[in-house]
């Protein structure tokens, strides 16, 4: 019985699907690609698992099941992190 129950999770987890990747489409009233260049807008971001695909002119529709995020009142800056982190998680004190 132990032999049966080992061979069923064998092949469960061999036979596992991978998950089918999330996309996410921003409608942007403008974005800024690069620092040295205008602004352009109105655009859609593409994003699929946590990367941008594309960034392109006007809005445009998404095929599929996409989520969708409508900020085509604002300025979109993608790519940008927090860098502002404290890793010691410690409010206040002295760190030296």
């Amino acid at each position: 019985m132990r032999l049966v129950c080992w061979m069923i999770m064998a092949v469960l987890v061999l036979t596992g699907v991978p998950a089918m990747a999330q996309v996410t489409v921003i409608y942007a009233g403008s974005v800024i690609r690069d620092a040295d260049s205008e602004p352009i807008g109105p655009a859609t971001i593409t994003i699929s698992d946590g990367r941008i695909l594309s960034i392109a002119q006007g809005h445009q529709t998404p095929t599929g099941e996409a989520r969708v995020i409508d900020l085509a009142d604002k300025t979109v800056l993608p790519g940008l992190i927090d860098l502002h982190v404290h890793l010691t998680g410690d409010p206040g004190g002295d760190f030296w």
